[in-house]
C-alpha cells in the first residue's frame, strides 16, 4: 500500500479528528462498543486503502460514516441469519447436535492449532516475499477486487494473477503436507 507523505499525513489528521465521530456513529448503530471498536477500525482500513480517492475531508468523514453505517448493518443482519438458522437446529432433534465437554475442548484445541498455522504461514509469506503478502492479504483477507489491488500494488491484472498463482503455489510446497496432516486428525 504505496503512499504519498501528502497522503498519509491527510489519513493521519482525518483519523485525529474523525475517530471519536466514527465511534460515537458505530456505538449509535451497534449498541455495542466492542463490535463499534471493530467497524470504527475497518472503516479506517478500508479509508486508507481508498484515500486518494477522497477529494475532501468533507467527503471522507461521510464516506466514513457511511461506510460504519453499512458494516453495522451487513453485522446485524448476518446475526439475524445466525440466529435463525441456530434457532432451528436448536428446536429439532437436540440430542444429534450435542457434544461432550472433551469433544468442545478438542475442537477448541484444534481451532487453536489451525490459527497458530495461519499465522505461521502469513509471517514466513512476508518474509519471502512482501508483494506476495500484500496481495494475498489484500485479496483474500480484505476481500478487495483483482484490479483494486492491482492499481493498489502497481501491477497489471496479468501479472497480479502470476503473483497470485506463485504465492499459493510457495503456499502449497512448504505447507500442503503439515495442511493435510492437521485435516486428517
Amino acid at each position: 500500500m504505496l503512499m504519498n507523505a501528502d497522503t498519509k499525513a491527510r489519513f493521519q489528521t482525518l483519523y485525529l479528528n474523525k475517530k471519536n465521530l466514527v465511534f460515537r456513529a458505530a456505538v449509535y448503530y451497534t449498541k455495542d462498543r466492542a463490535a463499534a471498536e471493530d467497524f470504527m477500525q475497518a472503516a479506517f482500513l478500508k479509508l486508507f486503502i481508498h484515500m486518494e480517492d477522497m477529494k475532501d475531508e468533507q467527503h471522507a468523514e461521510y464516506w466514513l460514516l457511511r461506510t460504519v453505517k453499512n458494516l453495522a448493518i451487513n453485522h446485524q443482519k448476518k446475526y439475524w441469519r445466525e440466529e435463525f438458522a441456530e434457532d432451528i437446529i436448536l428446536t429439532s432433534d437436540l440430542h444429534k447436535y450435542s457434544i461432550s465437554i472433551e469433544e468442545e475442548m478438542l475442537i477448541n484445541q484444534y481451532n487453536e492449532i489451525f490459527i497458530e498455522f495461519r499465522e505461521k504461514i502469513f509471517r514466513e509469506l512476508l518474509d519471502v516475499n512482501e508483494n506476495w503478502y500484500q496481495a494475498i492479504t489484500m485479496l483474500y483477507c480484505m476481500e478487495i477486487p483483482y484490479d483494486e489491488v492491482a492499481s493498489e500494488l502497481n501491477v497489471n491484472t496479468d501479472a497480479l494473477y502470476s503473483m497470485v498463482y506463485r504465492a499459493k503455489k510457495w503456499i502449497k510446497r512448504t505447507h500442503g503436507a503439515q495442511y493435510l496432516e492437521l485435516k486428517r486428525h
